[in-house]
């Protein structure tokens, strides 16, 4: 369900170290070196002399067994249209200017390919779980940059929108991604909350709370 107190879905990568700052012609120099950084641009161009040495190409998501954390299907949303799935991205649109039919063939190639990497598991979050991780996402700093999720609430600038992650994870993906956020994506920003494994579970219960899941799927289901 949506959440009154968020900011407006933004149009453009969000960076809040460029958002929150951008003040003045000097911010605005010091802003594009940062976006530079921040949006992997030396990651294809190819930067000369001090810059190069101030700028280094921002580490990637790692995709080995993406296939187990992600749903097929947000993967192929994704692929199709990178912005209206996750707003405030970083990531580019990859097949930009390709008819519908070429789009959809890569798109569709793709998602096959890194679905193989594996199956993403499925479980049932609890009420008990779910309440426990709506305390914690205000408590531990999660707001901080994500804003809070309670209606009327106050919200920093530049917040990064959390997108739709019923349709990307799983409560047991999402859990060990907020075990260690590093893991997978070493150039993000995102840290460590050092979250016992109760507490990324209870985090991911709350976020997952309106999670639907298929007829077919098998899962167990324990109280914490």
């Amino acid at each position: 369900s949506s959440v009154a107190s968020l900011a407006a879905v933004p149009q453009h990568p969000v960076v809040p170290g460029v958002e929150r700052v951008l003040n003045g012609e000097d911010a605005k120099a010091a802003a594009g070196r940062i976006l530079l950084a921040e949006l992997n641009c030396v990651s294809c161009h190819k930067a000369e002399d001090a810059v190069a040495a101030q700028l280094k190409p921002k580490q990637a998501p790692i995709l080995d067994e993406v296939g187990s954390r992600v749903q097929v299907e947000w993967l192929q949303e994704y692929l199709t249209s990178t912005h209206a799935a996750k707003a405030g991205t970083t990531m580019p649109d990859l097949f930009a200017g390709l008819s519908e039919a070429g789009r959809a063939a890569k798109v569709t190639a793709l998602t096959h390919f890194l679905a193989s990497t594996g199956v993403v598991a499925q479980s049932r979050a609890d009420g008990g779980a779910v309440g426990r991780g709506d305390q914690l996402y205000h408590e531990i700093g999660c707001f901080a940059c994500h804003g809070s999720r309670k209606d009327a609430a106050g919200n920093p600038a530049a917040i990064i929108p959390l997108g739709n992650v019923e349709k990307k994870y799983t409560i047991p993906s999402l859990t060990a991604f907020l075990k260690d956020p590093l893991h997978v994506r070493p150039g993000g920003r995102m840290p460590s909350s050092n979250l016992n494994d109760q507490q990324a579970r209870d985090l991911a219960c709350y976020f997952l709370k309106d999670l639907k899941l298929p007829a077919t799927v098998k899962y167990e289901y324990f109280e914490v």
